[in-house]
């Protein structure tokens, strides 16, 4: 008979391996903003007409506040990392939450320029300075629950002396 197979054990995530998930998401979802869905969003703006600005706006608000509320409340250390499942649905979630906050934002900076451009200077950098708060958040709470959750790397840095 031949020798009993056995079944080889999942490699334990490491917080470097985690890093790189966060961070591949992040940059897929600023080029998918970026190179997709900024063009066509702006293209959408060049029929908005002054008189629809307001409702824009009304809506923009509301989404906008819901989008931050998102950011915020979803974390990795709610997340039980090691599951594959659990921490693949949390990059899903956050990834969405992300896209969105950009692309509201995105919004918001065009429908100003529609009303004549006025304070599009410092919407665009407030905007700005929203977006890396989200992204600079999701960056540290995924350092949080990796210290909390995951075993380092074996990089020398990491290594006891």
């Amino acid at each position: 008979m031949g020798e009993p197979s056995q079944r080889a054990m999942p490699t334990p995530l490491t917080s470097g391996r985690f890093y790189r998930e966060v961070a591949a998401k992040d940059v897929l979802a600023l080029a998918l903003f970026g190179l997709v869905l900024r063009p066509a969003i702006a293209y959408e703006f060049e029929v908005l007409q002054s008189a629809q600005q307001g409702n824009v706006l009304s809506m923009l608000g509301f989404l906008m506040a819901a989008g931050i509320i998102g950011a915020f409340e979803l974390s990795y250390a709610k997340t039980q990392l090691a599951s594959a499942l659990q921490r693949w649905l949390a990059h899903a979630a956050k990834f969405l939450v992300h896209l969105a906050v950009c692309m509201l934002v995105w919004i918001g900076y065009l429908t100003m320029q529609v009303g004549g451009g006025y304070f599009n200077d410092w919407i665009f950098a407030a905007g700005a300075i929203i977006v890396a708060a989200v992204f600079l958040f999701d960056a540290w709470d995924a350092v949080g629950a990796a210290l909390q959750q995951l075993a380092r790397s074996s990089t020398p840095e990491s290594l006891p002396p």
